[in-house]
């Protein structure tokens, strides 16, 4: 159970945490930190029906329970949603990489970036794709296990930063603070906070796991996960504002070019590499389902389509961001709010009462499942909205 808590913190704790405190500003430190704690709830809610889903049907896959719900129209519908989310995740994660690595190469050598060919971020996307192509491509990730746990570790250490960057700074001048900001922009950062914490992949390989999976060690665990997760993103939201206002960057960790933060440049961009095969796989799942269902079962030459997929999502998710990831990602934006609030809400919810007839559902259960539907519909429309306009302006922006 202790373990399962671990890697469910593991799975959300990542470089969505860096544009928290970016959130803060949106939407005000108050009803920022508000917006917070309901979103750790609401997504709690959400963990808790899938948890029981798992337990009941013996399904640690997403896509299953997606078919064990509403047949074939289910699957489809989840595996399009979720190839679409993480594919701009994965096109992010690679953009990151190379702007932290960036950032780290020339405070490390005293250079401007861009200034000499190996801060040249089309030329670290490059080589980071080597590095990531192997790793990618195990079938066996939990042969990431250590690799994974030591990102955990780099991400304390970036929370501990910011925390402590706060504490013993002394600006010379305090920093502007919103409390409240009642705009559109507070339902953008809503959107953002919520999708920090998505970890619900996860939860569903682990509770069919479980020796006993009783309903008081699942609430246990993802109970207690939840608590970390949320104890994490409310350190760096707070201080991580506090400590800039609102002059805080879209990522914290570009706010100072001093040797701290260089540090967790450097640290992040290994988290990112050693994570990018765990967010890789489920996307690779997603294709090779379609594969199979256009083409057939790859049968004996596994390994050839294993590589063949993996080969292609590595390589194009580089190429764009190497080349059009200015472009590419407002677009994609676009559909973040669409796919993540059917992702994290309204499928594990209808599922759940879909599927009420293997379980018992108490009235309890019932107003939690409505308020899930309430609160994806919520983001799915204003968040996409916003996103779409949003996206506009950045194509505007860029090609004018």
């Amino acid at each position: 159970m202790a373990s399962g808590a671990f890697n469910m913190c593991k799975s959300a704790i990542g470089v969505g945490i860096l544009s928290l405190p970016y959130s803060m500003k949106n939407a005000g430190l108050v009803l920022g930190l508000a917006l917070l704690f309901f979103g750790s709830a609401a997504t709690t809610s959400t963990l808790y029906l899938l948890g029981r889903i798992a337990a009941h049907t013996d399904q640690g896959d997403y896509f299953l329970v997606g078919r064990l719900a509403y047949g074939s129209m289910g699957e489809i519908t989840a595996v399009v949603a979720t190839m679409v989310y993480l594919f701009g995740a994965l096109i992010a994660y690679a953009s990151y990489t190379a702007k932290y690595l960036q950032m780290f190469l020339a405070f490390a050598l005293n250079v401007e970036a861009n200034a000499v060919w190996y801060t040249n971020s089309r030329i670290i996307i490059a080589i980071c794709a080597a590095f990531i192509f192997p790793l990618a491509c195990l079938r066996d990730l939990s042969k990431l296990a250590k690799a994974s746990i030591v990102g955990m570790l780099c991400m304390t250490f970036v929370c501990g930063l910011i925390t402590v960057d706060y504490l013993i700074s002394s600006p010379a001048e305090k920093p502007t603070l919103t409390m409240v900001n009642l705009s559109s922009d507070a339902l953008k950062a809503f959107s953002n906070i919520l999708f920090a914490f998505c970890n619900h992949f996860t939860l569903l390989a682990i509770v069919p796991t479980f020796i006993n999976p009783t309903a008081k060690r699942r609430l246990t665990m993802i109970g207690g996960s939840s608590t970390i997760v949320v104890l994490f993103y409310f350190l760096v939201s707070l201080f991580g504002y506090l400590n800039f206002g609102d002059q805080v960057p879209a990522n914290i960790l570009l706010a100072k070019s001093i040797l701290s933060y260089a540090i967790a440049q450097l640290l992040v961009s290994c988290v990112i590499i050693v994570s990018f095969p765990l967010l890789c796989d489920p996307t690779k799942s997603c294709v090779d389902l379609l594969l199979t269902k256009a083409i057939g079962p790859a049968g004996g030459n596994g390994q050839v389509r294993n590589i063949g997929i993996t080969g292609g999502l590595v390589a194009g998710c580089a190429v764009v961001a190497m080349f059009a990831a200015d472009a590419v990602l407002p677009i994609l934006g676009a559909f973040t709010s669409l796919c993540g609030s059917m992702l994290m809400f309204i499928f594990p919810a209808t599922y759940f009462l879909r599927l009420s007839k293997m379980y018992k559902i108490s009235m309890k259960e019932r107003i939690i499942c409505y308020i899930d539907i309430a609160v994806g519909l919520l983001v799915m429309v204003f968040g996409t909205y916003f996103s779409v306009v949003q996206s506009i302006a950045e194509l505007k922006a860029l090609y004018s």
